[in-house]
């Protein structure tokens, strides 16, 4: 009896080769699919404003590092961060000249078992300068590779605190730099007499004392997380004062560098043999 065999309807995933490359100039040369390790220090980041229309005035704004230092500029949440899917990063709405290299939304999540998107509030796919002294060269972040790279803080959380700090300054706008340190979501109050408020304000009945306790517990779980993931920017675009950082990439030979050739999986600190040897 002959047995017939069946062919197989799925391809098994060829195995990433690991490559520690000394240098960008050298991780710049790989030719093949792989996975590379190599440190790096952060230059800027880079996030092309593709899904609404800008002048010619707002070109700058495509730099991160130049709007962290804008005292008017307190907008750059809403930009970095947008509705998607948080395993595969991608964007769930249409982004004309997309840095990934397409126009439309993916239809299934290539992360997913289950091929659907998991929704979520996610970082955008932006684009992180690297150098070192040899080389310069971008890297294609996405929501994973964000929040590491962000100190795991996810852009849920980021967005939360940041709607909380809007409504804040709206309340009391002279007040909110002075009480910032109390969370993100805490709220301002005015003093009584610049309030114009009565005896009676401070006669509250228990229920409402209580329901105010509750938000303000509810507030100390997501407390100044708005401003500690600006602090972080701020150290991480601190150009020729950083030292270098680990990171290791996946490298997609079949697209040019400024098209997500190599994208970021993780980042850490690196332990140098020097660091142990000094006392």
């Amino acid at each position: 009896m002959t047995v017939k065999r069946l062919s197989r309807n799925w391809k098994v995933p060829e195995p990433n080769k690991f490559r520690e490359c000394p240098s960008l100039s050298e991780v710049l040369c790989l030719n093949s699919h792989c996975k590379a390790i190599f440190s790096a220090s952060v230059s800027e980041i880079f996030l092309p404003i593709t899904w609404r229309p800008i002048g010619e005035s707002e070109n700058e704004n495509m730099f991160i590092s130049r709007r962290l230092y804008k005292p008017a500029d307190n907008n750059l949440a809403e930009d970095l961060i947008c509705t998607g899917c948080r395993l595969c990063g991608s964007p769930l709405h249409q982004e004309q000249g997309s840095i990934v290299g397409t126009n439309s939304v993916p239809l299934y999540s290539e992360k997913s078992s289950d091929r659907l998107h998991a929704v979520s509030l996610i970082y955008r796919p932006f684009m992180l300068y690297l150098w070192d002294e040899s080389e310069h060269m971008p890297l294609l972040v996405k929501n994973n590779a964000a929040e590491k790279l962000f100190g795991n803080i996810k852009a849920e959380r980021v967005y939360l605190c940041y709607k909380e700090y809007k409504r804040d300054i709206t309340l009391n706008p002279g007040c909110i730099a002075e009480n910032s340190s109390h969370g993100c979501g805490t709220r301002i109050r005015s003093s009584p007499e610049a309030a114009g408020a009565s005896d009676a304000k401070h006669c509250s009945s228990d229920a409402h004392e209580k329901q105010e306790s509750m938000q303000n517990l509810q507030c100390n779980k997501n407390i100044n997380l708005f401003q500690i993931w600006l602090v972080v920017l701020k150290l991480l675009l601190q150009r020729g004062k950083n030292s270098p950082l680990k990171f290791e990439v996946a490298v997609n030979a079949s697209l040019d560098t400024e098209n997500g050739r190599l994208e970021m999986i993780s980042v850490s600190t690196p332990c140098f043999e020097t660091i142990r040897c000094l006392e």
